[in-house]
């Protein structure tokens, strides 16, 4: 099945890349660890279920000084949504200072390969990973798999 946290360690291993990434639960993660990123996936299902654990989460990233990065889904079949909607959901305490979530950019995720393929490259290199050598990269094809995900439901909004 699809997702974008597979698509970014699928894009991490293309063409001999030098930064695997390996995808694991973030509960289980050592968020301390100087090799840890943590990626969030902003789609319409983030801060709908189980607010306050993805909050908790944030915070002790962010207060262990674990980068998060931010990967904004754009296409609605797969769950995108526009921004203002994230800032609406977001526990106040993410969106102000020491925390300041959305102070980071978030890569925009896109539908077409061709995009799709910058986005990535551009997560990875948040996530630490260093650019290919023009040599090597002249015949790296990241994206050729690249599929659009199933439709994903609309969360519903909790009073």
């Amino acid at each position: 099945s699809f997702t974008a946290t597979g698509e970014v360690a699928g894009a991490s291993t293309e063409g001999g890349g030098a930064l695997p990434v390996a995808v694991k639960e973030a509960e289980a993660a050592d968020l301390a660890a100087e090799s840890q990123s943590l990626l969030l996936l902003l789609n319409n299902q983030t801060f709908c279920e189980d607010k306050m654990a993805l909050a908790s989460l944030l915070v002790r990233a962010r207060e262990a000084g674990c980068p998060v990065v931010l990967l904004w889904e754009q296409d609605p079949d797969c769950g995108g949504c526009p921004f203002h909607i994230f800032k609406e959901r977001t526990p106040l305490e993410l969106q102000l200072p020491p925390h300041k979530l959305f102070d980071d950019l978030a890569v925009p995720l896109y539908r077409s390969a061709e995009l799709r393929k910058v986005s990535l490259r551009q997560v990875l290199q948040g996530m630490g990973a260093k650019p290919l050598p023009l040599s090597q990269a002249a015949g790296h094809k990241l994206g050729a798999s690249l599929n659009p995900c199933p439709g994903v439901s609309e969360c519903e909004e909790q009073s």
